[in-house]
């Protein structure tokens, strides 16, 4: 019967030709034709699911018929008019060059393409291309047999995957322009009728090629991308469409598949912490679009974790680097009379990605760094049965300029920001990464201390819950009492030192004392012992100006230089004002003396105890 075809083309041509109304029958002539034409081809044990067909099994399941006899069986067949299409007309089968089946498809072209559906969703998503689909009526037998023909690679005759959606009919339904773009914008109210999507497969009245060229210009309507990934919700060979942007991102835009991937699932994101995520270069997602479970999205897609944002925030700033380089790359181009790299991914990166990081840190609200720490700091992250953070991840969790510092004191000097903006300089005080080059690590102050005295290396944090974090999980260091006080506190100046804010740390460091030296820090007393921070009676003579001016230098003292009040002798033979401490230290309840102190209203009570411990501290 091959035989006989292949010496008859003129009138197999007219028979198949025909009107399907003339013929009389269901099925297409061609599809019994060729039906008949296989039937010496014996069938695997295996079951292909299909269009109309009940089988639940996978396609993989299909055994692969001999190459050698499958090539002898199309080479009788090559060139005749046997493969229906859902347009109505026939097509040739033609046996293309032994190669694999991607490259043997590219090479052969899409004029007499013919793509055998597996299932009812392939025939809605290709309905637009009725020519280069196999007519749905030729029968479950016979689509069968065409699925394995089609797995061998050898005809024009193709299984829908991945890889022939991007190299041969996806540049037949999207905008032409689209083709390797890193994103596009997409017009979500386009209802073009090359992106309709219909409930059931169906050959139009009418097709012409006119009508084709048209709808390749205009975009795919927001059903069709749907669709597009419900197909592939669980398909292995997803990254094989890797030059189109179909992946449906928030703002209206449509993205290339890349991995490490940018785009980030929708979290339990706040309108701050979605505007941080964007402006540092990731992605989010269009979860209204892709709203059902999608396994080949795993690769693409972080998770709204704290892993997955730190993720995707490390693919933002490799693409960011990636594009600084480009534009290296393109300058050296133009210096030796080369024009840029326009078609590479070097052009395509510094077109779309030069300078997004650096510039996007700047340019984070402190709303954004704020909503961005206290989601990347939960403690759900880091307990211990969650996924521990990789070293890279930590790093990058670390380098975010995202932690709030108390404001720098007057004595302080900021030389990496002096040649900034104003307002720069005034941003970059307020929040820093925990660790940069050239800088001294942040620090969390110890408890108690006032925060006027606290500057920008101390980190102003919003929770125990987060400083916890800091210390257990990113190596942040709280320091002690007695080495604050050492290396900070007696750096100041006096007159710059707030006078209510040195008293009130003082007190409770004097109403903690054997606590703290104790359990956290037995150096306190010995530390407290020689430091002039203790105010003298000359510092208050003027009880209107308690807790207003800066204390003088000259009436700060050491504890082992002032002596105990409560000692008559001394009280008769020292000067009151130069040699005994100011209240509340001196062991006064006098209330007048206590107005506009942190820390010092209903505490003059508690004057005996503060007394007792500086004499504890040498007095």
């Amino acid at each position: 019967a091959r035989k006989l075809l292949a010496s008859n083309q003129q009138q197999l041509a007219a028979t198949v030709r025909k009107p399907q109304q003339q013929q009389q029958q269901q099925r297409p002539a061609a599809a019994v034709l060729l039906q008949y034409c296989l039937s010496d081809m014996q069938l695997p044990a295996g079951k292909v699911q299909l269009s109309g067909s009940s089988s639940s099994e996978s396609s993989d399941q299909q055994l692969q018929l001999g190459v050698a006899d499958l090539q002898s069986v199309v080479k009788q067949l090559h060139g005749l008019l046997l493969l229906p299409t859902a347009d109505g007309t026939v097509k040739p089968l033609t046996v293309v060059s032994n190669q694999p089946s991607r490259s043997a498809a590219v090479a052969a072209g899409v004029r007499n393409l013919v793509c055998v559906c597996s299932g009812q969703l392939e025939h809605q998503l290709l309905q637009t291309l009725p020519d280069q689909i196999l007519d749905p009526a030729v029968g479950v037998v016979l689509q069968r047999q065409l699925l394995q023909i089609a797995a061998a690679g050898l005809t024009n005759i193709r299984q829908v995957t991945a890889g022939i959606l991007d190299d041969l009919l996806l540049p037949q339904l999207l905008p032409a322009a689209w083709r390797g773009q890193l994103h596009v914008d997409w017009d979500l109210g386009s209802s073009s009728s090359s992106s309709r999507v219909s409930t059931e497969p169906s050959r139009p009245a009418e097709f012409t090629p006119a009508a084709t060229d048209l709808q390749q210009q205009q975009q795919p309507s927001r059903e069709f991308i749907k669709l597009l990934w419900q197909w592939m919700s669980d398909r292995s060979d997803v990254s094989d469409l890797c030059h189109w942007p179909v992946l449906p991102i928030a703002g209206g835009k449509l993205r290339l598949l890349q991995q490490p991937a940018q785009v980030l699932r929708g979290g339990d994101w706040t309108e701050s912490l979605s505007s941080a995520l964007l402006k540092l270069g990731c992605c989010l997602l269009d979860t209204q679009i892709i709203n059902f479970p999608c396994t080949a999205l795993a690769p693409f897609v972080q998770q709204p974790t704290a892993a997955g944002v730190l993720d995707a925030l490390i693919a933002a700033q490799a693409a960011a680097a990636a594009a600084s380089t480009a534009q290296q790359y393109n300058e050296r181009r133009s210096s030796d009379g080369l024009g840029p790299d326009r078609q590479g991914v070097w052009g395509l990166l510094s077109a779309q990605l030069r300078g997004r990081w650096q510039a996007q840190l700047l340019e984070l609200r402190p709303a954004e760094r704020n909503q961005l720490r206290t989601y990347l700091l939960q403690a759900k992250w880091f307990a211990s049965d969650a996924e521990q953070l990789s070293p890279q991840q930590l790093h990058m969790l670390r380098s975010l300029p995202i932690y709030e510092v108390h404001a720098s004191l007057q004595h302080e000097q900021g030389p990496a920001t002096a040649s900034q903006p104003q307002q720069q300089q005034q941003q970059q005080s307020q929040f820093l990464p925990l660790s940069q080059a050239g800088q001294p690590p942040l620090l969390l102050a110890p408890v108690g201390v006032s925060t006027k005295l606290l500057g920008s290396r101390f980190i102003s944090s919003e929770s125990a819950t987060e400083e916890d974090i800091l210390c257990k999980h990113l190596s942040i260091h709280r320091l002690s009492i007695s080495d604050f006080l050492v290396q900070y506190l007696d750096a100041i100046a006096p007159e710059q030192m707030d006078r209510s804010a040195l008293i009130g740390t003082m007190m409770y460091v004097l109403r903690n004392l054997k606590q703290i030296t104790t359990d956290q820090d037995p150096s306190l007393l010995s530390v407290i012992r020689d430091l002039p921070l203790i105010p003298t009676r000359a510092a208050f003579s003027n009880p209107q100006q308690y807790g207003r001016d800066p204390v003088p230098k000259a009436l700060l003292a050491a504890p082992v230089h002032l002596f105990d009040p409560r000692n008559n002798a001394f009280q008769q033979l020292l000067d009151p004002l130069a040699h005994f401490p100011a209240p509340p230290f001196d062991g006064s309840s006098s209330s007048s003396s206590s107005s506009g102190v942190d820390g010092l209203e209903g505490a003059t009570a508690e004057g005996a105890a503060l007394l007792e411990g500086l004499v504890l501290c040498g007095l």
